[in-house]
């Protein structure tokens, strides 16, 4: 609530949920965008759009991993459409989406509980929390 209103701010599915009307699509030419929706007492009152910019890079270091015959899968919070146009702007071939930073740390530890070697990279916002472990003196 601010100013006695109900101010609601999120995705598609949010606005859906709450039975807020939104147009069909905002991000018409940007593949790898991210829509984020305003409302007020259930009115839309705008969107931004938000687009994925991949690093030259991450590209490259994606390529050093396969040469190492290195398994890359992509982890992520957005939409399966921007993540598999991330992706594919990688040369990653499997693609996780929609997730929670608790489903990322479940799918990372059924990767070690199938034995599996796993490094993760991402944000400090998007990785999975932990508790520090505790120091030696």
């Amino acid at each position: 609530m601010v100013g006695g209103a109900a101010i609601l701010v999120g995705n598609r599915a949010l606005m859906m949920d709450r039975a807020v009307a939104v147009p069909a699509t905002l991000a018409v030419g940007l593949e790898a965008a991210s829509e984020i929706f305003v409302a007020r007492d259930g009115r839309l009152l705008g969107a931004i759009t938000v687009a994925d910019t991949v690093r030259p890079e991450a590209r490259r270091a994606v390529e050093a991993l396969a040469r190492m015959r290195l398994r890359t899968i992509l982890l992520t919070g957005d939409t399966k459409a921007v993540a598999v146009a991330v992706a594919g702007s990688l040369g990653i071939r499997e693609v996780e989406a929609a997730l929670l930073p608790e489903d990322k740390l479940a799918r990372i530890k059924e990767l070690v509980a199938r034995g599996r070697v796993v490094a993760m990279l991402g944000t400090a916002s998007t990785m999975p929390r932990r508790s520090p472990r505790p120091r030696s003196a």
